[in-house]
């Protein structure tokens, strides 16, 4: 037996559905292996499976097409039975924000049901929905008591004529419009090319074609045939795009149920399409029609935000195309921002407002800074406060709480980057360019003096507060006062498009820029001249428009962006793609700027399987940037000590990037790139400066060593100098070791390293024990040069003293001075003696002079003469 209940449980749990629509619900139960027919039975009438198990299936009809369909398989079953037993219950259809999120909800009463098929083809039909099978002729019901496990109410079986023939009507007609672009010189001869590719398809496959008015459009009978034109034409635009370029053109590609119109010329005047809506190259269908074919094909909303009803339209695209790693980027469109039906505003682009109630004029400042805050944010952070905007605003209009824009929190933040993407046309931007001293967007911005002229202030506020006859009447006299003013004019052009006069702002515009000084002025005006163009709808002219702008500031990337987003909205995605994957390139934040951007609508399915791309490298780098912090960690352990100021910064910063690196955003991957980069380069810079300064350390020391042993080599006493010796001894071989070693890895580094930190110690305790060595050296050094100076003296005073006496003798005698030759010859030893004694004192002044005086140099002579006799 089996639960109803057990195949509901395996349903996904839908917490934000998007579509609740009550129907027809089937359970089908069999016994071996049978209910393949069934199944298919089913799907030709327009049946949307929900779930199928190995016993046990679910199905879904919008409408009682449910009963021809088993009223079939009742017929079939009489000549080829099948233990098969169905039964049409009252149920809703539940779909989420994807197609993954499809569930059936039926009563708690029914789920609790029990059953086992028996050994025919049984139908069973709820009381509640028996109304419907009178619809059909040959069709009826009869009740029966129920089987045992069914719930107790009036079960009713279907009865069929046996001349009951009615088949499914199940049928689609196909539109194919080519994108308008006759400015393009390619284009008469590439649509050409590629209409005979699409008649080639249409002629294989047996489909009648109408073509008129630059319009291709047949009908489509069953869901293969469905299925098949699919496959062939996705696979033919592949081809063509990428093998022969001038055999293709983008066309837009739209099927409509056929609800019995009748297949002629004038078909496309009684179905209405929204062209503008639909993406280039993917074929959009009913969302009914794109369940049927959910296991197929990959399926999209056309609408990305808000209650998606049946009849609405979805993206078709091949489910198996994608890289098993290539990882796609799912984010949702905000349903307060892609509300309403308005002329979009020239300030936001939103269509819930207009441009005069536009909340951006309540903003004063730009806010650089956000997109900064959103790249720190993870993508799920990001998606949670997109839904919980949309929950705040509720059914309200966003105009009407500007409050939002002002409060905290991720919502906020994801609303305020909304606003500032088109931050250049509003009037925040104006204030910014009139205060502006720079030449050139966007470097100007950051050269802004103090705001000057009274009246165009004024006005302006008056503007904000929509007084706008005084606004006008106060800029016509600064007119008049300032004719060569640019101001009046541009203010005076804002005036006039939110009183509902686009042209007269062009006017007004145009000579404002015609009074304009500066690039900068000029870049300014032509933007927003494109930007009204574009608002207008005219995307050739305004892209024309951007590019002027960007010749005047060719680093300012606004001018660019919006060329994209012109090509999108003209339908021109791929071109458009190759803007955007530059733009990506040079400014990260672009990236975020695609997922936020309501006005990329048309090409938001196609954007967003473009961004896989960036998205899947980035995150595949950002991977192994997370080894690449781990390699870092190792080779700064490896390297330098844990006391390294370096190492701890380094450190430092990478436990923030480690931490960083799981916030899954495309700009914190980026930025992981760059920063481990760069701390790649600066430890890889540190460690060489490290390598060279310990060997410039090591030679230094060397030096220093040598110095040292010159100091004491000669010492008159080696007993003193032994310990000395043999800490040179002890250094030296540590040295040598050093300068021989390989510094090229990590750990021979840090072994270096540690060892001459002990070199370093036994040079500083010689370098200790060398200056108290010196102390004594130095006197004795003194003390040897002057006793080997006195000495000498001494000796020639000694000489000289025993020749002065008897020389004085002699002269006082013969001078005839009687008493000084007696005194002379009777004190002649006494004498003798003073002198010499004089002699000897005068000798040791003068040596105590002379070796002070010649201290220095005669040591230089005593060493270098020691040295030079130790190298012989």
């Amino acid at each position: 037996m089996y639960l109803l209940s057990d195949i509901l449980k395996s349903l996904p749990k839908v917490t934000n559905p998007r579509l609740v629509l009550s129907g027809f619900g089937v359970w089908v139960l069999w016994r071996n292996k049978a209910g393949s027919t069934t199944h298919q039975t089913l799907t030709r009438f327009g049946g949307i499976k929900i779930s199928i198990g190995s016993n046990q299936s679910l199905w879904y009809f919008q409408n009682a097409q449910v009963f021809p369909a088993l009223a079939r398989m009742l017929l079939w079953t009489q000549v080829h039975p099948e233990p098969v037993l169905s039964q049409v219950l009252p149920a809703k259809l539940i779909l989420g924000e994807s197609n993954s999120e499809l569930s059936l909800s039926i009563s708690n009463q029914l789920a609790q049901q029990k059953l086992t098929p028996g050994e025919s083809f049984d139908v069973w039909v709820h009381p509640d929905v028996i109304s419907h099978v009178s619809a059909f002729p040959g069709l009826g019901v009869e009740q029966r008591p129920p089987m045992f496990g069914m719930t107790s109410i009036n079960w009713h079986a279907i009865t069929v004529d046996p001349g009951f023939s009615l088949d499914a009507d199940l049928g689609w007609f196909f539109f194919i419009r080519p994108m308008q672009d006759k400015e393009n010189e390619n284009y008469v001869l590439r649509w050409k090319n590629f209409y005979m590719r699409l008649k080639t398809i249409l002629d294989r496959l047996g489909l009648r074609y109408i073509y008129q008015d630059n319009l291709l459009f047949f009908k489509i009978d069953g869901l293969n045939q469905l299925s098949s034109w699919i496959r062939e034409i996705l696979a033919t635009i592949g081809h063509i795009k990428s093998d022969e370029p001038d055999a293709y053109w983008p066309c837009l590609y739209c099927a409509v149920l056929s609800q019995g119109l009748n297949f002629n010329d004038e078909l496309p005047t009684k179905i209405p399409i929204v062209w503008d809506r639909l993406a280039p190259d993917t074929p959009h269908l009913p969302l009914s029609t794109g369940l049927l074919l959910r296991d197929e094909f990959a399926i999209t909303f056309l609408d990305a935000a808000g209650d998606l009803p049946l009849d609405s339209l979805c993206q078709i695209g091949l489910s198996d195309g994608e890289a098993p790693d290539r990882r796609r980027v799912d984010f949702p469109a905000s349903a307060c921002l892609s509300a309403g039906k308005k002329t979009p505003c020239f300030y936001c682009g939103m269509k819930s407002h207009e441009s005069p109630n536009c909340p951006s004029r309540q903003l004063f400042n730009t806010e650089p800074g956000v997109w900064d805050k959103v790249g720190g944010m993870d993508i799920k952070e990001l998606t949670k406060a997109a839904k919980k905007l949309d929950k705040s605003v509720g059914n309200g209009n966003l105009a009407a709480m500007p409050e939002l824009l002002l409060a905290e929190g991720p919502e906020h933040t994801f609303l305020k980057a909304v606003f500032e993407i088109n931050c250049p046309a509003q009037h925040r931007m104006m204030r910014m360019v009139w205060r502006s001293r720079g030449k050139e967007l966007p470097d100007g911005l950051r050269q802004l003096s103090p705001p000057e002229g009274e009246y165009v202030w004024s006005a302006l506020e008056n503007t904000r507060s929509r007084n706008y006859p005084q606004a006008e009447r106060m800029m016509q006299q600064a007119i008049l006062r300032t004719s060569k003013s640019y101001q009046p004019h541009v203010l005076l052009g804002f005036i006039a498009l939110e009183t509902g006069n686009p042209r007269q702002a062009e006017g007004h515009w145009k000579n404002a820029q015609n009074l304009c000084y500066t690039p900068l002025q000029q870049s300014y005006l032509l933007f927003i001249k494109a930007r009204l163009l574009e608002i207008q709808g005219t995307y050739d002219q305004a892209h024309e428009a951007y590019s002027d702008s960007l010749r005047y500031s060719s680093k300012w990337l606004e001018p660019r962006y919006r060329q994209a987003v012109c090509l999108t909205k003209k339908g021109f995605l791929d071109q458009a793609w190759t803007i955007f994957a530059d733009l990506i390139i040079r400014e990260p934040h672009i990236f975020n700027r695609i997922l936020f951007d309501h006005e990329l609508e048309r090409g938001r399915s196609f954007l967003l399987s473009a961004l896989a791309g960036p998205w899947t490298a980035t995150i595949q780098k950002a991977e192994k940037e997370q080894d690449a912090l781990k390699q870092l960690r190792s080779k700064l352990e490896t390297w330098l000590e844990p006391d390294n100021q370096f190492r701890k910064d380094t450190e430092e910063r990478a436990a923030i990037l480690q931490k960083n690196s799981q916030v899954e955003n495309y700009v914190s991957f980026t930025k992981l790139s760059e920063v481990t980069e760069k701390l790649q380069r600066e430890t890889d810079r540190e460690i060489k400066e490290a390598v060279a300064s310990l060997k410039k350390e090591a030679q230094n020391n060397i030096e220093r060593a040598r110095a040292i042993f010159d100091e004491i080599a000669y010492f008159p006493f080696p007993k003193l100098i032994s310990k000395i010796n043999r800490d040179y001894n002890q250094a030296g071989r540590i040295l040598q070791r050093i300068a021989k070693s390989d510094l090229s890895s990590g750990s021979s580094f840090r072994q270096a390293t540690m060892e001459m930190k002990e070199a370093g110690d036994i040079l500083d305790r010689m370098g200790k024990r060398m200056r108290n060595l010196v102390i004594f050296r130095e006197g004795a050094l003194f003390f040897l040069f002057l006793s080997k100076t006195f000495l000498w003296l001494a000796m020639f005073g000694f000489l000289a003293s025993i020749i002065a006496v008897p020389v004085l003798l002699y002269a006082i005698q013969e001078s005839g001075s009687i008493w000084a030759t007696e005194w002379m010859t009777t004190q002649r030893w006494q004498v003798q003696r003073t002198v010499s004694m004089l002699m000897i004192l005068i000798s040791g002044v003068i040596a105590a002079l002379w070796t002070t005086a010649r201290y220095a140099k005669t040591k230089q002579k005593y060493l270098a003469k020691a040295k030079q006799k130790r190298r012989q």
